[in-house]
């Protein structure tokens, strides 16, 4: 009887077996692991970097808050006018500049031109009746026509009262018509009174039509809205032919420049904010450009839910790209004249959320670089500032604390603790 045949995956197995025991055998006697082997027992010779140092000085670090901030209008009003009619002209739309004093909306005035010239009429009439023309400012009655013909009656009845008088003395007329002579004199005298009256009476009527000649020339001049101060529109209220009332609004406008800035600082530091003091800020969305401002007012009091004190800070006439609203990172520089202990931004490190600089040290093998941890605050500059100065590390080796004048290595990158150091010339 035959034996049964292996099964062909039993060979297939032991020659995959063959072939890895000959690939490790191979591997070992290559040549690049006698080199591995030789190395191991050579020395390693340490590397020496040259590196040179510089001081911790002070450099100028004004002291600023830094706070939340928000943009305000400095004027926002609904625009209208005091009469109504029908909407003939509107020039403006939302968000259009407007200078000062240019035409934003006119009426069809032709109603109250006509009031004008009937205010003038009646002006021209009452001044007729004394002889004066509409501009006159000042009005002599004595000059009037009607005072002028009572005094040249007065005259006359004078004249003949003295001529019957004399006669009277000469028996040549009676009492009877001297007493009618005294009596046509009293009468006269009467109507040059009574023309003055008149007279006056005239220059008292003049004044009023020249008010309501102002009045309606002042309607006139309501009928064209003009922008109280140079802006841009935010809202358009009414359509050209639409009938308006008195105070109706048809735009609303905001002062584009300058802008408040709204400022709520912490009640641990508001103290040190006083007004004229210099506010720093960005916008959200372009942060890449810094706006100043000065600070303009501050509250009297705390805000007791917040604790916070209200500070308002007012910025230039240059900034009209600023938009009411936004809001904004801002820092008020409270002391412009303080300074900081800083060092170059070479001579810091930072890795893994731990920021470094290296001093020098004595030990056997010489000079070796040290590392001191530190704490570091604002960029200024091309300095950074150290607000914890643990240790201080100069070229004679003495270890103390970092000070102004202190010497650190210049250029930190890829130097560890332990790297022997040669001080360049």
């Amino acid at each position: 009887m035959k034996a049964a045949p292996k099964p062909r995956f039993q060979a297939a197995s032991m020659l995959r077996f063959a072939l890895g025991l000959v690939s490790v055998l191979a591997a070992s006697c290559s040549p690049a692991s006698t080199k591995s082997g030789a190395g191991q027992g050579q020395d390693k010779s340490d590397p020496v970097r040259v590196v040179s140092f510089v001081e911790a000085r002070r450099v100028p670090a004004p002291r600023s808050i830094d706070v939340q901030a928000r943009l305000a209008a400095q004027d926002e009003a609904s625009l209208a006018m005091l009469v109504g009619g029908r909407l003939a002209r509107l020039d403006v739309d939302v968000g259009d500049s407007v200078d000062e004093k240019g035409i934003i909306a006119a009426l069809d005035s032709t109603d109250l031109q006509i009031e004008v010239e009937r205010a003038r009429a009646t002006l021209a009439t009452a001044c007729a009746r004394l002889g004066a023309t509409v501009d006159a400012s000042d009005f002599d009655i004595e000059g009037a026509a009607p005072v002028l013909e009572a005094k040249a009656q007065v005259d006359e009845a004078r004249l003949a009262r003295d001529r019957v008088a004399a006669m009277t003395e000469n028996n040549v007329r009676s009492a009877a018509e001297l007493e009618a002579a005294e009596a046509d004199f009293a009468v006269a005298k009467s109507r040059l009174q009574a023309a003055y009256n008149s007279a006056r009476a005239l220059v008292a009527d003049i004044a009023p039509r020249r008010v309501d000649l102002r009045a309606a020339e002042r309607r006139l001049a309501e009928a064209t809205l003009r922008a109280p101060w140079r802006g841009r529109v935010t809202t358009r209220h009414a359509s050209v032919g639409q009938i308006l009332d008195p105070g109706q609004a048809i735009v609303s406008l905001v002062r584009i420049a300058p802008l408040r800035v709204i400022l709520r600082v912490p009640e641990l530091e508001a103290a040190a904010v006083q007004t004229g003091q210099s506010v720093f800020f960005t916008v959200d969305g372009a942060s890449d450009q810094e706006h100043s401002a000065r600070v303009l007012r501050l509250a009297p009091s705390i805000d007791r839910l917040t604790r916070t004190r209200w500070i308002e800070a007012i910025t230039g006439e240059a900034d009209r790209d600023l938009q009411p609203g936004a809001f904004c990172r801002a820092r008020i520089v409270v002391d412009e004249r303080a300074t900081a202990l800083a060092l170059p931004q070479l001579a810091v490190v930072s890795f893994a959320g731990v920021t470094r600089v290296f001093v020098a040290d004595r030990s056997e093998r010489g000079l070796v670089a040290k590392s001191v941890v530190v704490r570091c605050g604002r960029q200024l500059g091309e300095h950074i500032e150290i607000l914890e100065r643990t240790l201080d590390g100069t070229v004679n080796g003495t270890v103390d604390e970092i000070v102004e004048g202190s010497a650190v290595i210049a250029d930190a990158r890829g130097l560890q603790s332990g790297t022997t150091l040669e001080v360049s010339d």
